[in-house]
């Protein structure tokens, strides 16, 4: 004021009572006809309104600066301005990008295309542009912002300005991209798994939801004619009520699953025999969703196991049988070889087969292990020393038995050749 000069000021103010206010303060100063000093005028205006918008403004700006990266533009592309979190992004110092055009943050590619193009003309016209974009770091990564660009606009409504709003989804894409990855991979393995092996889908009460292809065109059912059953409506009539089926139940809603084989009935009451397991399977709160049973038929090996089962139980009914161990020592035998050789078996595994067995002339223990090992039977005479010191002979058949690694695991002799009189059997007839 001792300057005369124009004075324009925001100022706050209080009242009498203590409350903020704010006055915009305007001085002009006054002159005569000679140009000289004759009073001020002073104009004020209450502008608390505005500038508690003002104000509102700004600090929703700086909470939005503090949880995104932010980075303004002339409308042509040529950076102004940026906050730390984009720094941190895009690896670069904040003198590296000032002046400089927004497409050194994208590929070659990208930079020529129409698109990166259209993208500017657009925030020049003061559209909105938002969506996830690719953009590469200062060594050379990529990683892809969420983000908005904003234009902002002088008060006759031109464009003069954009900000971009941004955060950083490189992570959550690459899991996106991982999940989806899994998701297609499973789903592979779901439809591969379809057309090998049958499948069941219950809820999580035990209702038959789903059934595949191969589950009802070898039971011959029609998912309608399952459909809202449970599990047990499956069993054999005389196993419905059984405890173990419902305790497999209850387990399964606790968590657990089954393996194993199942009986089951088909449409026409027969029983069917699978192989599988019986899976609980929860939604994203770990609650039970539906439990999935995924087996293969095994009925015609579960017959030929029983088939074949019900043979070994014939022949050692009338043929002695001897279990040896790969190195000839003695591992079990059928009651009838003890009856002939007057062994037990508390004794059996303490006799040496050397001192004790005699091979025919041109057969040893060595050629016998090679032809087995090559999946050969051994037609020979073989006699043996009983308990009580006499020697009985006999033909005999031996055969290996092999473990899941197709190795041979032991060897089976079976006396094909005793007659009724030396093996003292009582009974045969």
């Amino acid at each position: 004021m001792k300057e005369q000069k124009p004075i324009y000021e925001e100022i706050l103010n209080y009242t009498k009572d203590g409350r903020t206010y704010w006055v915009s303060l305007a001085i002009n100063p006054v002159r005569d006809e000679n140009g000289d000093l004759k009073n001020y005028i002073a104009v004020q205006a209450d502008i608390t309104a505005t500038k508690k918008s003002a104000l509102d403004a700004k600090y929703k700006l700086e909470a939005i600066g503090r949880a995104n990266a932010v980075m303004e533009f002339d409308t042509k592309g040529i950076v102004l301005d940026v906050n730390q979190n984009y720094l941190d992004i895009i690896g670069y110092e904040k003198e590296e990008l000032i002046g400089k055009h927004h497409e050194m943050m994208v590929d070659q590619h990208t930079s020529q295309s129409k698109e990166y193009k259209d993208l500017w003309d657009r925030l020049a016209k003061g559209e909105f542009v938002s969506g996830e974009f690719e953009r590469y770091t200062k060594s050379g990564s990529k990683v892809i912002l969420k983000g908005v660009f904003n234009p902002i606009f002088d008060i006759n409504g031109k464009a003069i300005k954009v900000v971009k709003f941004a955060t950083d989804i490189t992570q959550e894409k690459t899991l996106e991209r991982e999940n989806e990855r899994q998701q297609a991979e499973l789903m592979n393995h779901m439809e591969a798994i379809n057309k090998t092996i049958g499948s069941l889908e219950f809820d999580k009460k035990g209702k038959i939801v789903k059934a595949n292809e191969i589950y009802l065109s070898i039971t011959g059912f029609k998912l309608e004619d399952i459909a809202g059953k449970s599990y047990f409506d499956l069993l054999p009539e005389k196993d419905r009520f059984k405890p173990q089926y419902q305790l497999m139940w209850e387990s399964l809603q606790n968590g657990k699953f089954f393996s194993g084989e199942f009986k089951q009935v088909d449409k026409n009451g027969h029983e069917v025999w699978l192989s599988g397991t019986i899976n609980p399977i929860y939604d994203s709160a770990q609650n039970l969703e539906k439990v999935l049973l995924l087996a293969q038929f095994t009925t015609k090996s579960k017959q030929k196991l029983n088939e074949l089962g019900g043979s070994v139980t014939a022949m050692k009914g009338v043929i002695p049988i001897l279990e040896l161990n790969t190195d000839f020592s003695l591992k079990n035998a059928n009651p009838l070889f003890f009856e002939a050789s007057g062994f037990s078996r508390m004794t059996l595994k303490a006799v040496d087969f050397a001192n004790h067995f005699k091979l025919e002339k041109g057969v040893t223990q060595n050629t016998v292990l090679t032809d087995l090992e090559n999946g050969k039977r051994v037609e020979t005479y073989l006699e043996f020393k009983t308990n009580d010191g006499d020697w009985i002979g006999s033909k005999v058949s031996i055969a290996g038995v092999q473990n899941l690694d197709l190795e041979l695991d032991k060897i089976i002799i079976l006396f094909t050749g005793m007659v009724e009189q030396q093996l003292k059997l009582k009974n045969v007839n």
